[in-house]
């Protein structure tokens, strides 16, 4: 109808504003419309979630952004975002469980949405540690052209280093491997490998460093080359 057609070109505007932080204006409009909107379907954009994102930006109060985003949820209770932006609030509030919950539900909706993703991973990280969000990363099909999937990916494969040369003795081979985390691009690249070959990316990174430096004379007589190599499996 034709008060469906005018609602989703306010819904555009109210976008667009919003890009470009225009956020009282937002605000302005939805409190404005809000009463005679009409939504094409239960999917579509909620007016009510970028007047909850303006809200944030202003640094309201959490209880007022967090009613906004509810109410925002009852008129479109499959909008994706709106759930992203119900769990982004409760892990901000530190209630963990809650923000989980709207993830899960999200991922019912959408499996393989990005930012649902990372966001469930970094409250079960918070929760249950580096593994538990690296497994969820881990389901993500890669996606190299994404600054949001490349940090926080490559922030898991640091730390999974860091963890990997802790117990190692010797501080020339620890030295070296810690040097190879400065470089995202051999990260990554290693991390496309392991997902490809379905290895675990401790064990291709280790792969690549431990043969290149085996023979060479300042590690041949290093026993943590020699420990690490029989934990992996790798032959030198």
């Amino acid at each position: 109808s034709y008060n469906k057609i005018q609602s989703e070109i306010v819904v555009q505007k109210i976008m667009s504003l919003s890009k470009q932080n225009n956020v009282k204006e937002v605000i302005a409009i939805v409190d404005d419309i809000y009463s005679q909107f009409t939504s094409l379907d239960y999917a579509a954009n909620s007016i009510l979630f970028s007047k909850g994102l303006a809200y944030l930006k202003l640094n309201k109060p959490i209880n007022e952004v967090t009613e906004i985003f509810l109410k925002s949820l009852k008129d479109h209770p499959y909008n994706i975002r709106t759930l992203n932006g119900l769990a982004y609030i409760y892990q901000k509030n530190k209630n963990n469980e809650e923000a989980l919950k709207y993830c899960e539900i999200a991922l019912e909706y959408s499996p393989n949405d990005l930012n649902t993703t990372i966001l469930y991973a970094k409250i079960k990280d918070r929760m249950y540690g580096l593994d538990s969000a690296y497994n969820e990363i881990r389901k993500l099909k890669p996606r190299k052209r994404n600054k949001g999937y490349n940090k926080y990916l490559g922030n898991l494969l640091i730390r999974k280093i860091n963890v990997l040369v802790e117990p190692i003795t010797s501080v020339l081979l620890k030295n070296k491997l810690i040097k190879s985390a400065s470089k995202p691009e051999f990260l990554y690249k290693t991390y496309i490998e392991a997902y490809k070959e379905n290895k675990e990316f401790e064990k291709v990174f280790l792969e690549k460093k431990l043969t290149k430096i085996a023979n060479k004379p300042k590690f041949v007589n290093d026993s943590s080359i020699l420990i690490l190599a029989n934990k992996y499996k790798i032959s030198l």
